[in-house]
């Protein structure tokens, strides 16, 4: 019997389902890559069973890869639930592989999160942030004060001025600095931010003060999880999204 050769359609469609096959085995091995970084947020989500959260806020660094150093995150969501607070920390925005994703208490009122990664400016100074959400509209400026992170410094209290990040959401980036003071002691500390007690003041436009806050730190709610999926976990991602 006369063996059917295949028609030119037909080996143009068997190589674009081979190549597709192919491409798809590849970006299984790789944790299943997302386009954005919300994305790779959600697929987070998924994995570790929560329901969409309401994103309140995305950070990116303005550094290029070449610039920034592999301690530092590149992408923050911070996602919304009725009671808790998610952070992602994504150092591949649009990988799973090596990311972070935290859970905190939602407080009543403003909730204070420490972030579990690191940011770094653009000076190539490394920080601790510490977020305020659901700060009043009204606020025009704020500033936060922490004692204890400097363990062996005189000055063991820290005021920082805070940065909008969106609305009601606001950054004060405490730098980790080995630098010594005239005196020989460490001028910044570089021992987490969990625990420790804080002072929020907030202003108006005008600069009179608008609201003053005072508590500790959330303290290991649910430590960062490294998210590093398998294939299994791929595929199963894939079957929930049809």
């Amino acid at each position: 019997m006369k063996k059917r050769t295949l028609s030119r359609k037909e080996k143009i469609a068997r190589n674009l389902l081979l190549a597709l096959c192919f491409g798809f085995v590849v970006w299984a091995s790789r944790g299943g890559p997302m386009p954005t970084a919300e994305l790779t947020f959600r697929q987070m989500e998924r994995t570790r069973f929560l329901a969409r959260s309401e994103i309140l806020c995305t950070w990116e660094t303005p550094l290029s890869v070449g610039e920034l150093g592999t301690s530092s995150a590149r992408t923050v969501l911070v996602g919304r639930y009725t009671d808790q607070i998610a952070v992602g920390c994504l150092f591949q925005p649009n990988n799973p592989f090596g990311n972070r994703l935290t859970l905190w208490p939602r407080e009543e009122g403003i909730t204070p999160v420490p972030l579990s990664a690191l940011l770094q400016g653009e000076d190539g100074t490394l920080f601790h942030v510490l977020l305020f959400l659901e700060v009043p509209e009204e606020a025009a400026g704020a500033q936060a004060t922490i004692t204890g992170r400097i363990e062996n410094a005189k000055e063991p209290v820290e005021t920082i001025q805070g940065e909008r990040w969106a609305d009601g959401v606001w950054a004060f980036w405490f730098p980790i600095d080995s630098a010594l003071t005239t005196d020989g002691d460490l001028k910044y500390g570089t021992k987490d931010l969990e625990g420790l007690p804080y002072t929020l003041e907030l202003y108006r436009t005008d600069g009179g003060p608008l609201a003053e806050q005072e508590g500790t730190l959330p303290e290991n709610f649910q430590s960062g999880v490294i998210y590093d999926p398998g294939l299994y976990d791929v595929l199963n991602d894939i079957l929930l999204n049809q």
